[in-house]
């Protein structure tokens, strides 16, 4: 990848003015204007002469309980009013309630019907949309209206575009990261007092973070005498062992291509690798078991005073300190490795939210004509007002603004009143260290700096750590794929639990290839040749 990312920007110091614009044109969000000041000669925009964007959004329940509280309009509320007053332009969100699959086919039908609908978003490119003229590649007018984007020319890394591309570079669509309230980053999370007090450092390789958890186990951080502390604890089932495996090179939702073939990267050497080490794990006591088939697992050994290790998002490591100090745990301190831990084997960091990462694609469809419109509503959810509004929302509401700085109002949230992020078509990909985001979190802000700072180590460094993988469709699988893919699904915890707590050797060459053949059983091998055919097929229209 020859496109580095940019630094990241730091907008604390436009903080302050954001805030007061902010509210100076919302008061609270219900009393937005009804106009906009004209520029140029231009007459005045009014909110019934605006220019309509019409994006077709999945409803989630939590919004749709929201609207029903405020007793707010969908379409005309203090959302889309500050969007237009902001832009000039009307967005007007249609909203389908349901499974993605059910919003497909509300899209086809309301498509095929005549029904205008300029955007839409779902979480990838889907097969069927470019078979079917759903969607057809933006890169002319990406270039075309380049001049008039300069917020997200500069502020959308060049790794992106290429992660939520397909068919060789072409983009359907714009990437799009959700609103900052949940930061969904997952990495490793460290108890950084039992590292000091064991006299340790921070896990700088793969090896480094099985020494780490040894430490844990065997050297009695807790100090209470016994040998019951883990290195890790996983969420229920195997899901997070994929996780795992994807730190560890074998990134099971991706595909690799080895002399032509598209195959499972658990097949590699590198899959061979990273599957000894978790066994390894697991056959030294490294791991707590319980997580395997218990849900709750996780959280009561970790709230407990027991576990050094976990990898989760910031977050949910929030909630753990707040209940470790809940439960008397004082002393207790989490802290994110900051460093990418790199695999010991090649010496190279594979991304489980790599920075190339996107929540979603906000998707422009054939028939969107209003391309002036499409590119200046974008382009403005990734300016600094724009991405700040998506992580804040509308003062009076989401946020107060105290002493010149904005602070998060958790009561409103929690109160159900909110549905900002049903807004979140787009966010800047360099404002991540923003006070607007830490404020939210102003009693215990390092654990949120720490999960920043790592997401500014791979925007600095993506070219050289990260493994790209030529990922096709496999996690968002074409309809050939989905024929199969159910019954790999099926075997996956099958076979996984037969290795991770069996007696196979990954290094012998006889016993793994007798594991191979067994997951073939569950059509990993079906499965990654009809990935190939896909390939092959959107290769072949181009």
């Amino acid at each position: 990848m020859k496109t580095r990312f940019k630094k990241l920007l730091l907008v604390s110091t436009g903080l302050t003015l954001l805030a007061s614009t902010l509210i100076g044109c919302s008061k609270g969000g219900e009393g937005a204007s009804n106009t906009v000041a004209p520029s140029d000669n231009k007459p005045k925009v009014t909110w019934e002469t605006a220019p309509k964007i019409t994006v077709a959004m999945n409803m989630v329940a939590s919004a749709q309980s929201a609207f029903g509280k405020t007793g707010d309009d969908q379409q005309d509320n203090p959302y889309t009013r500050y969007i237009f007053e902001k832009t000039g332009i009307r967005l007007v969100p249609i909203y389908y309630p349901g499974t993605g699959d059910e919003f497909k086919q509300k899209l086809a039908v309301e498509l095929a019907g005549g029904k205008q609908i300029d955007m839409f978003q779902y979480f990838d490119v889907q097969q069927e949309w470019m078979d079917n003229g759903t969607i057809v590649p933006i890169n002319d007018k990406l270039k075309q209206y380049k001049d008039k984007m300069p917020n997200m020319t500069a502020n959308v890394p060049q790794a992106v575009w290429e992660g939520s591309s397909r068919n060789n570079g072409q983009n359907y669509g714009f990437p799009t990261r959700p609103a900052l309230g949940n930061p969904n980053l997952s990495y490793f999370w460290v108890r950084k007092d039992w590292v000091d007090k064991l006299g340790l450092q921070m896990p700088k390789t793969t090896d480094d973070l099985t020494s780490l958890m040894k430490a844990f186990v065997k050297n009695d951080p807790d100090g209470n005498g016994k040998n019951d502390t883990f290195g890790m604890v996983p969420r229920k089932n195997f899901g997070q062992m994929n996780e795992w495996m994807t730190f560890l090179g074998a990134n099971p939702w991706s595909d690799v291509v080895i002399d032509g073939k598209r195959m499972n990267p658990y097949a590699t050497e590198n899959g061979r690798y990273a599957f000894k080490t978790v066994q390894s794990w697991f056959k030294d006591g490294l791991i707590d078991q319980e997580g395997i088939t218990d849900d709750k697992a996780q959280e009561t050994k970790i709230v407990n005073n027991k576990v050094g290790i976990v990898e989760t998002n910031g977050t949910i490591v929030l909630d753990y300190a707040r209940k470790l100090l809940q439960n008397g745990f004082k002393d207790a301190k989490w802290a994110m490795v900051e460093n990418p831990i790199v695999n010991s084997k090649d010496g190279k960091f594979y991304a489980n939210a790599p920075g190339s990462k996107h929540q979603s694609i906000t998707f422009v469809t054939s028939i969107a004509k209003d391309w002036d419109s499409i590119t200046k509503l974008m382009d403005w959810f990734y300016s600094p007002e724009g991405t700040f509004f998506t992580e804040m929302g509308l003062p009076g509401k989401e946020h107060t603004v105290e002493g010149g700085k904005p602070v998060y109002n958790n009561a409103y949230v929690t109160d159900g009143k909110s549905y900002l992020g049903m807004y979140g078509f787009g966010r800047s990909y360099n404002h991540v260290n923003s006070e607007a985001f830490l404020a939210k979190y102003k009693d215990e802000p390092s654990l949120l700096e720490l999960a920043n700072k790592y997401a500014s180590i791979l925007a600095k460094d993506y070219d050289k750590y990260v493994v790209p993988t030529d990922r096709s469709s496999l996690l968002f699988p074409g309809l050939a794929v989905f024929k199969q893919y159910p019954d790999y699904r099926k075997g996956i915890d099958t076979y996984q639990a037969k290795f991770f707590l069996g007696n196979l050797d990954p290094l012998d060459d006889a016993a793994w290839k007798a594991f191979l053949d067994e997951n073939n059983k569950y059509g990993m091998d079906k499965v990654y040749e009809a990935v190939q055919k896909e390939v092959e097929k959107s290769t072949a229209k181009k």
